[in-house]
């Protein structure tokens, strides 16, 4: 009896292991997976920023879109900044206003490749 109880026991805690384990999203599951947006944050507030997108970066998709800046994912990066170039990686979804809100946000990446170019262009001048 007393080996039945350590076992069921020992079965529950590794189900809740995996189940909180499974609700945080891998990044690169994210990355591979997950829709998204590249951007560059015009304005924010304490709790969201807003972004402008070019439809050329985007698949034809334009225009400026708030999210959220409390991703889901804790490696996300978390220092954004008026002017940054971001990736938002997010669940498809967002609201139906002039400026359309993705409150479902799983990660915000930091766009290092445009990083990259505007030192490479600071460097040319």
């Amino acid at each position: 009896m007393k080996n039945r109880r350590i076992l069921t026991l020992t079965f529950s805690v590794l189900s809740l292991l995996c189940f909180m384990t499974s609700c945080v999203r891998d990044m690169n599951y994210i990355i591979s997976y997950e829709p998204h947006l590249r951007g560059v944050v015009e304005s924010m507030d304490i709790t969201t920023a807003v972004i402008e997108c070019t439809p050329e970066e985007n698949n034809g998709y334009g225009g400026r879109y708030r999210i959220s800046l409390e991703p889901e994912n804790p490696h996300s990066y978390d220092d954004v900044k008026v002017g940054d170039k971001i990736f938002v990686y997010y669940n498809g979804k967002m609201t139906d206003d002039s400026i359309p809100l993705i409150t479902k946000v799983y990660a915000i990446l930091l766009d290092v490749s445009a990083q990259a170019e505007s030192t490479t262009s600071e460097q040319t001048e």
